[in-house]
């Protein structure tokens, strides 16, 4: 048995750090959680492995992490000098601590399609897996 999930979130910009992230880039980690955390924290309490996130409003394309979860995200490109920057979109797919080691067992596969479309190839049932429920 495997436990997914999906979540429209409307918006995992926050209001300071990395560019591609924030509204303002600062400097330095402000040492609070950052909405992924709470994201990765809610996945948590409801044993949810797998989960796609929707309207992240990131830019670019990346792997994130928040405790033992692992964020595939795919966005729309980082705007160029002067052009205006639209915070529409974004996708991603969130796998807890057993499913980030199918994916990295897996040769860590996985495509930033478009800002709204993710993929990604997870090996399960390998030898010496904990399977979800077992």
């Amino acid at each position: 048995k495997l436990t997914t999930a999906t979540w429209n979130v409307r918006s995992l910009v926050e209001d300071s750090g990395d560019h591609r992230i924030c509204r303002r880039n600062t400097a330095g980690d402000s040492g609070v959680d950052r909405k992924i955390d709470f994201l990765a924290k809610e996945f948590e309490k409801h044993g949810v492995e797998v989960a796609g996130v929707q309207e992240s409003k990131w830019f670019g394309s990346d792997v994130w992490t928040a405790g033992e979860w692992t964020f595939l995200h795919s966005g729309r490109p980082l705007p160029q000098d002067g052009e205006p920057a639209r915070r529409n979109e974004g996708v991603g797919i969130m796998l807890n601590g057993p499913m980030t080691a199918c994916w990295k067992r897996s040769g860590q596969q996985w495509k930033a399609v478009t800002s709204r479309i993710v993929t990604a190839r997870l090996l399960i049932g390998a030898k010496g897996d904990k399977l979800p429920g077992g």
